[in-house]
């Protein structure tokens, strides 16, 4: 195997895929693993943040495509939030896309759910809901 010291014609593309290679941390199985096992979504963090950081961290374990699938599909689900993974527990995804689908729909439903509410607490005025839902019994 040459160096980079050995090549005299080399491509922009080579030098900087061998600069970026050189100074890429070199991380075990084990760690890669540990580090995806203990990903979980962050409180402000969208469901498709969280699913594109699994799979990076997945992919960065070097671990068998078969094995890395796997991963992906049980970590993004161990992962999530819980009021988006009980939903996601209920619709059983049988693979990562399946789930990834549903939590999207899941945290969207959730979100139109605060905002209608957001909405009826701002239209009740400073009484709140509570006096206008007792004029209307």
């Amino acid at each position: 195997m040459s160096t980079l010291r050995d090549q005299v014609n080399i491509t922009f593309q080579e030098l900087k895929t061998a600069i970026a290679t050189h100074f890429t941390p070199c991380i075990t199985i084990a760690q890669g693993i540990s580090k995806l096992t203990s990903a979980i979504q962050g409180p402000s963090e969208s469901v498709q943040d969280f699913a594109v950081r699994v799979e990076g961290l997945a992919k960065s374990t070097n671990a068998p495509a078969d094995f890395t699938t796997q991963l992906i599909f049980s970590q993004f689900i161990s992962g999530l939030r819980q009021d988006i993974k009980t939903q996601i527990h209920i619709q059983n995804p049988r693979d990562f896309t399946e789930a990834l689908q549903t939590a999207i729909r899941v945290e969207k439903a959730f979100k139109d759910i605060t905002q209608n509410v957001n909405s009826l607490e701002a239209s009740a005025g400073p009484q709140g809901l509570t006096s206008q839902t007792k004029m209307h019994s």
